[in-house]
């Protein structure tokens, strides 16, 4: 059974007329301990009822690949991406990078993507929609800024191929629920914290006007936790062991045209 399954509202529109956007992250496709094929329903019905859907990092985890090569395994999350995007065209993707993804190569093959798909775009690091900001949330674990962040990614592009033995050992460390007790010993206070200081410090006084902040990484599925003025939110995990919960969002017109103007400097 999908629990991430929600009832996105045909339309998509809200009381005052503004668009429906949805957020997903950390489904770990490519990995034996993914279990983002059970929640395809409840993504495909997002994209049907969205009007963007922002993949909010760690959708592919190269590092635990079960593919026996990295250029095997971005082919993999390729079609994935192009299935989804031509398959929904009515729909804008954005693709945002997690410390499991965010390769070099697997860059090049978004930008190529891009070029192809002129309702997909992708960012490294984070995107705004109106007041809110969207990033992967691996800046709680990596440091306090941008160079931080890519010491702490460097790490996972240089992982070798996993042999079977270690999937198999992997995949019964999460069956047994290892993994998820460490992510939640990053509270949800300790995450909003370490977000607010690497925004301000990265965004500076521009940081102000936003007012949600939406983020995975930690896979702990939550709504509206505030501080310091702010709502933070995180979409948890296809993992094994943890819950997918897509978030929705209000999207206006003036958002979509920024949007819109931002894929076709993509093309």
């Amino acid at each position: 059974m999908d629990e991430s399954k929600q009832d996105f509202e045909a339309a998509a529109t809200d009381s005052v007329g503004n668009l429906t956007g949805t957020v997903i992250s950390d489904l770990h496709l490519l990995t034996n301990r993914s279990t983002a094929t059970q929640h395809m329903e409840t993504i495909q019905q997002a994209a049907n009822n969205s009007a963007v859907v922002v993949l909010n990092g760690d959708i592919f985890d190269f590092k635990w690949s079960i593919h026996p090569s990295l250029t095997m395994s971005i082919e993999q999350a390729s079609r994935w991406l192009r299935d989804l995007a031509d398959g929904h065209t009515d729909c804008r993707w954005i693709v945002l990078l997690g410390n499991h993804d965010d390769h070099i190569e697997y860059q090049t093959a978004l930008d190529q993507l891009a070029f192809t798909c002129p309702n997909l775009a992708w960012h490294d690091q984070l995107v705004t929609i109106g007041t809110k900001v969207f990033l992967h949330g691996d800046v709680c674990h990596a440091g306090g800024s941008n160079r931080h962040l890519e010491t702490y990614r460097a790490k996972y592009r240089v992982a070798p191929i996993q042999t079977q033995w270690q999937h198999g050992l992997y995949k019964a460390v999460s069956r047994l629920g290892v993994q998820q007790v460490a992510s939640r010993l990053t509270s949800k206070r300790k995450a909003a914290k370490r977000l607010d200081q690497y925004l301000h410090q990265e965004m500076g006084s521009e940081f102000k006007r936003y007012t949600d902040v939406y983020f995975g990484h930690v896979h702990q599925p939550f709504l509206d936790y505030e501080y310091h003025g702010r709502k933070y939110h995180n979409s948890g995990a296809a993992l094994i062991g943890a819950k997918l919960k897509p978030i929705q969002f209000s999207v206006n017109a003036a958002d979509l045209a920024i949007i819109d103007r931002q894929l076709e400097l993509t093309v």
